[in-house]
């Protein structure tokens, strides 16, 4: 009989202490900004749901916030979700927000790791699979589950471009986003056109293709000239000394004039 009456108090007593931990962390709207294939920027926003049974519960929940600051450790005894969820092994500056306003929690924080693998690649295009590991807590049942409430957003850089993702999301050129889908599978592929192979092919006008041709033949011709100067200089040589004839010095013609008018 003792017994059953601690037990009614110990229910009394737990029925009117404030139950702190009663306000949690329920739809998302969460956008992956991919900056680079080993760099991204995560935006997570929470909506935060309260129990209309429990007095003061919002208030409560945002006296928690503030105390745990942004220390990891604090928030998950809040709501296990106030942490980040997309990362591989590490992330870093992370910020942690509320808006008592709107009832929303948000997480902003930078990821690193690979996030896209080169999966094909030729001389004009490359072709990236996102790494879809970073979604790990969003797998129930080995399924990937994202409620019709929540969204969960895909955002690769330029030049990229998705292409037929599993499953099938909206998508438009290098942002995918879904809303309520269950599927065993998260595939993404990107497009990367290469950029055309500097060309040093000259397009000018007439004139000046004329100009540059003439310079074009003058460069070859001085080359050809150093590359072969000795031998053009022997042969130079040789031509004048078998194409030359040497003549002896004329001698001055001496006259002999016979005249009484010289006599003496």
């Amino acid at each position: 009989m003792m017994n059953r009456k601690l037990i009614f108090i110990f229910l009394i007593i737990l029925f009117l202490i404030p139950n702190i931990y009663s306000a949690k962390l329920t739809d998302f709207d969460i956008l992956i900004d991919i900056r680079s294939p080993q760099k991204a920027y995560i935006t997570e926003s929470w909506t935060v749901s309260y129990d209309s049974q429990v007095i003061d519960d919002k208030v409560l929940f945002k006296e928690k916030i503030l105390l745990a600051n942004i220390d990891l450790e604090k928030t998950v005894l809040i709501d296990p979700k106030i942490k980040p969820n997309i990362y591989l092994k590490d992330f870093s500056d992370i910020s942690i927000g509320f808006d008592e306003a709107n009832d929303k929690i948000t997480m902003s924080y930078e990821i690193s790791g690979l996030l896209l693998q080169n999966y094909y690649e030729t001389e004009e295009d490359i072709l990236w699979k996102f790494n879809e590991n970073i979604l790990r807590n969003f797998v129930t049942n080995n399924l990937y589950v994202i409620s019709a409430d929540s969204k969960l957003t895909i955002q690769v850089y330029d030049p990229l471009v998705i292409k037929d993702p599993i499953p099938v999301g909206t998508l438009e050129k290098n942002v995918i986003y879904w809303q309520g889908i269950s599927s065993n599978e998260m595939k993404i592929l990107a497009y990367e056109k290469k950029p055309p192979k500097p060309s040093f092919v000259i397009v000018t006008s007439n004139e000046s293709n004329l100009f540059y041709y003439l310079i074009l033949v003058f460069i070859i011709l001085i080359a050809t000239i150093l590359i072969f100067k000795k031998p053009l200089e022997n042969s130079i040589q040789k031509f004048v000394i078998n194409n030359s004839e040497i003549k002896p010095k004329k001698q001055k013609k001496e006259f002999v004039v016979d005249s009484d008018f010289f006599d003496d």
